[in-house]
């Protein structure tokens, strides 16, 4: 049983935000936040209309990371879907301080955003609490550890699957729990949670999942310090992971990612993916190198042209062009200036007609046993334009 172990993992593009959905073997599910599509049909969230298009009608869990609207938009339609007669979710899994609190405090003078949480909060919470009193399957399980476990321990009812994560220090949660007394706003990135999935659970066959929501830079440094204390670590090579706060660097700093991937010279190679729709400035090009760097095979949701290099040529395009005569001109080495000028404008061409190309869209992975990661679907199956450029430069 333990080598038919597998995780698939669906991330659906809906531009700014996130939506993942987790299927298991013997046909179980998991909802992992949740956001609205470009297209999405019946106005229902790209999720729900998948598990709706293979008949799902029993979800073994439903999280929220943590609540900013583009983790949360939709969600409560996923929640409410799933308590109707008939259908079911056995657990809802609340991975931050209390959410409604939140919603007082963050989303003041945005009703739409206040509305979205209130009504997630009516569907998970007072339902869950309700269906358990009487004896039904499901019941509520509130996650807010004080700081990050990093001992694996089963998930769930899911055989052959452990769990374990990073999450906010005493510190930050006593800030957070102030401020929130206070009426004072503060970010929901402060009380995110990153979870690491291991399929199998003997370690030299396992695999590693990292779903790392939006965790910023502070709380994965304290991570660290609490994984070398528990189990003498610096390191947790991943085989899966999605990118967090949408390739941002505030979830996103160098460092992480020679601490998250698998060696350059190894066998094993990690795989990422980056949930955004290239507003904002995400995905950054230093989060960007930064895994390139460690040679992660990337992929990404954005509807919109791909992204840029550091070392993009079309900046660089009008100083070639203004200055191709001088390069020409110059006395020294005069053969190789204008061949290396040749070369740069071909290469402003060729990139000019790239990107137009956009990314992966709708994705889903497959990860098994000792690191076998497959694309099992794409929406647009081509490759990164700034991974090429990277590796290939």
């Amino acid at each position: 049983m333990a080598e038919d172990a597998f995780i698939r993992v669906h991330v659906f593009d809906v531009g700014f935000g996130d939506s993942i959905l987790l299927e298991f073997p013997e046909n179980k599910w998991g909802v992992i936040d949740c956001n609205y599509g470009f297209n999405s049909p019946n106005n229902d969230p790209p999720v729900l209309s998948y598990l709706k298009s293979k008949n799902v009608n029993n979800l073994e869990f439903i999280c929220l990371t943590h609540p900013h609207l583009d983790h949360f938009q939709g969600l409560w339609k996923v929640c409410k879907y799933y308590s109707e007669e008939g259908r079911t979710y056995k657990y809802f899994l609340d991975l931050t301080l209390s959410f409604i609190d939140i919603a007082k405090i963050n989303y003041r003078g945005n009703s739409f955003a206040s509305n979205e949480l209130y009504k997630l909060h009516n569907y998970s919470h007072e339902l869950i609490k309700k269906s358990y009193k009487e004896r039904y399957k499901s019941q509520i399980i509130i996650w807010r550890p004080i700081y990050s476990d990093f001992r694996p321990k089963p998930f769930l009812d899911l055989y052959n699957i452990l769990c374990f994560y990073a999450a906010p220090n005493p510190v930050v949660v006593n800030e957070i729990k102030e401020k929130m007394k206070n009426g004072d706003p503060f970010s929901p990135n402060k009380v995110c949670m990153a979870i690491f999935l291991q399929i199998n659970e003997d370690k030299n066959k396992s695999s590693i999942i990292l779903l790392s929501g939006d965790l910023e830079k502070a709380e994965w440094e304290k991570a660290f310090d609490e994984l070398r204390v528990q189990r003498h670590m610096t390191l947790i090579p991943c085989d899966f992971v999605k990118v967090g706060h949408h390739g941002g660097t505030s979830a996103n700093p160098e460092w992480l990612w020679s601490r998250i991937t698998h060696r350059k010279n190894g066998e094993r190679k990690s795989f990422a993916v980056i949930s955004t729709s290239g507003q904002e400035g995400h995905p950054s090009p230093d989060v960007l190198n930064a895994i390139l760097s460690n040679k992660v095979i990337l992929f990404c949701t954005r509807k919109g042209p791909q992204c840029i290099p550091l070392d993009d040529p079309l900046p660089k395009k009008s100083y070639f062009e203004n200055n191709i005569i001088e390069l020409m001109r110059e006395s020294k080495k005069e053969r190789k200036k204008k061949e290396q000028a040749i070369r740069m404008i071909k290469k402003v061409m060729q990139m000019k007609k790239k990107l137009n190309r956009e990314c992966s869209g709708n994705i889903s992975f497959e990860i098994k046993s000792l690191g076998e990661v497959a694309v099992i679907h794409q929406d647009r199956a081509i490759s990164c334009l700034y991974m090429d450029q990277v590796w290939n430069p």
